[in-house]
């Protein structure tokens, strides 16, 4: 969340956690796909810790974390948070289909080494030892231009050092460079992987999200100058679940 975070402009976690696109976000990775390959302790019930650590923690208010603070030496973090998780699927043969916000989220680090904002804004990307040599690596690539040399980013996600693995040996690879086209466009807004995605319903029907939660789809404004867009409709993307 902390890299979408900085793409979207928040200065602190707990306003974050009042996007109920991200919250749905963060609680799709813990409980669904991350889930499946937690070993239990003993000592604490992961599903209870996850509970809390979304529902109490993140939001807290008197806890003013930062995603610029979180985002600091992401390089040196994606192979624990995520390459570990992906490593467990392909060591275990589980279906790797079932993997698709952790993919979003690792598309979304070629995006913030771009160094600009949603609104195609620049913004400083955290301090991290590896910041300058992956900038040169996505540097060739523009944003919003479906149609262009994407051999930068084979070059970065193949980066075992970065990723714990090759995430293109993994099957994983192509699916990020698809990412910009998952998910659905009202020609408002771009809405993901929640509704379009992952329609769970989860053990109490309510796909892990509040009423207010699940009422609010499609209610960020894009300007029609945003690359969202432009490319959503022109993939044709203008209907909940295409």
């Amino acid at each position: 969340m902390s890299i979408y975070g900085c793409l979207l402009g928040y200065d602190l976690i707990s306003a974050e956690m009042k996007d109920c696109d991200i919250r749905a976000f963060i609680q799709k990775i813990g409980y669904i796909e991350a889930m499946p390959v937690v070993t239990d302790p003993g000592v604490l019930n992961p599903y209870e810790f996850i509970g809390d650590f979304i529902n109490k923690r993140l939001p807290n208010p008197f806890m003013p974390d930062t995603p610029q603070r979180i985002t600091t030496d992401t390089s040196q973090k994606l192979s624990i948070r995520f390459g570990e998780t992906i490593k467990k699927y392909v060591s275990r043969g589980l279906d790797m289909q079932k993997l698709i916000l952790i993919p979003l989220v690792l598309a979304g680090y070629a995006r913030y080494l771009k160094g600009l904002d949603d609104d195609l804004k620049p913004f400083e990307p955290s301090p991290d030892p590896l910041l300058a040599e992956l900038q040169d690596i996505v540097a060739p690539l523009a944003i919003g231009k479906p149609e262009q040399d994407w051999a930068p980013l084979k070059k970065l996600y193949s980066r075992k050092d970065i990723f714990c693995l090759n995430l293109y040996e993994a099957g994983l690879g192509e699916r990020i460079e698809g990412t910009d086209c998952c998910g659905a466009f009202d020609g408002r807004s771009t809405y993901t992987v929640d509704l379009a995605m992952h329609r769970e319903s989860g053990k109490k029907g309510d796909f892990i999200l509040s009423k207010k939660e699940r009422s609010m789809p499609f209610h960020k404004e894009r300007s029609e100058g945003n690359p969202d867009y432009e490319r959503f409709k022109g993939a044709g993307c203008q209907e909940e679940g295409r």
